[in-house]
């Protein structure tokens, strides 16, 4: 699944101004993470449930490693 095929709102906190970003597992999570503070975002890591999900989550089941996902909004001086 590829971020593109999630609608940007379909999964964000109930927080004003956040946006899903990317699902994944570490290291890479942390990786993106670095960068997009790097670029002057706020950045959230949670777990995926799918419970906030509207979308298909089928190539999630099954996975060893927490699924984790990615949201940012922009920071205070952007």
């Amino acid at each position: 699944m590829k971020d593109s095929d999630i609608p940007p709102a379909a999964c964000a906190p109930e927080k004003e101004g956040w946006e899903t970003r990317s699902f994944g597992q570490e290291p890479r999570i942390s990786e993106m993470a670095d960068l997009y503070r790097e670029l002057g975002f706020e950045v959230l890591i949670e777990p995926f449930t799918g419970a906030e999900c509207d979308g298909c989550t089928i190539c999630f089941e099954g996975e060893v490693k927490p699924i984790l996902v990615v949201y940012t909004r922009k920071g205070i001086n952007q």
